[in-house]
């Protein structure tokens, strides 16, 4: 009895793991990992592309690039992806999906579980440099620094059949190297900062931005505020020594409120500040 039952279990492995290499199509996994990294976007706005496809066992399978473009343009190259279906989820009507790889010379890996109206969305990343990251150039950002970081994302269906967001992202930035800004007018001195760290709350279809801590030589700043698509709404405070020697301050004077405290309001789509002139 006991050799028989053996017998069935590797059959039936055997026949389930067959029908994954050799009888579900490569289409329906392209199409269902496509719709794990998509969920939580417009997808009238961002295209994914799969590159070099192979499945393993077991449920198992590998993709040498994932490309992620905007409006046409490359944003985001996941490289060396690979992962695992849950089978047992796909009876329950749900995806279960993880996945790791590489981005921008860094690592990640994600949990991901969806079903038709929700998901929830698990990460990691580390070492990543931003430098390779074309998604911050549509925030006007520009520069270098090694990024890590968490987060996990809920998902739910919103009226306009789109997808509602809540969750947190715990992010951080070293050694960082980024160029100034523009906030409409206003010159935003980034490059006084070589350290980033945020907590963001992403909610219905904004990001809150509870607290940005910027770390810099001799000086402190803390972005608060909302981030909606690529316009940000709040504030940014800059704290220094009063005798501090920053030429990058003297352009927010009319900000001071102290001479070692400045309080500049947010209301704009940041883009890169192109040497500014008296």
């Amino acid at each position: 009895m006991l050799k028989r039952l053996i017998i069935v279990i590797f059959a039936t492995v055997f026949v389930v793991e067959a029908f994954w290499l050799w009888g579900i199509p490569d289409r329906w996994v392209q199409q269902k990992i496509k719709a794990s990294f998509s969920v939580s976007t417009d997808y009238h706005l961002l295209d994914i592309d799969l590159e070099g496809l192979h499945k393993a066992i077991p449920f198992r399978f590998s993709v040498k690039k994932i490309v992620f473009s905007y409006k046409g343009k490359e944003i985001l190259t996941l490289n060396d992806v690979t992962g695992n279906f849950n089978p047992f989820s796909v009876l329950i009507q749900k995806l279960g999906l993880s996945v790791k790889g590489t981005i921008s010379e860094g690592s990640f890996s994600s949990n991901i579980i969806l079903d038709k109206r929700q998901g929830t969305v698990n990460f990691t990343i580390k070492d990543v440099e931003i430098e390779g990251l074309e998604i911050i150039k549509l925030f006007g950002i520009g520069g270098k620094g090694k990024l890590n970081g968490s987060g996990s994302i809920e998902i739910d269906p919103a009226a306009d059949k789109s997808h509602s967001l809540s969750g947190y992202l715990n992010l951080r930035v070293e050694n960082l190297k980024i160029r100034d800004l523009r906030c409409n007018e206003t010159y935003l001195p980034m490059s006084l900062f070589n350290e980033l760290r945020c907590a963001v709350e992403p909610k219905g279809r904004s990001l809150i931005l509870h607290t940005v801590l910027l770390t810099g030589p001799d000086v402190h700043g803390i972005l608060r505020g909302k981030s909606s698509g690529r316009h940000v709404e709040g504030t940014l405070e800059i704290f220094t020594s009063e005798n501090n020697s920053f030429e990058n301050l003297r352009r927010l004077a009319h900000y001071r409120v102290t001479p070692s405290y400045y309080l500049i309001p947010l209301s704009c789509r940041p883009t890169a500040w192109e040497q500014p002139s008296d």
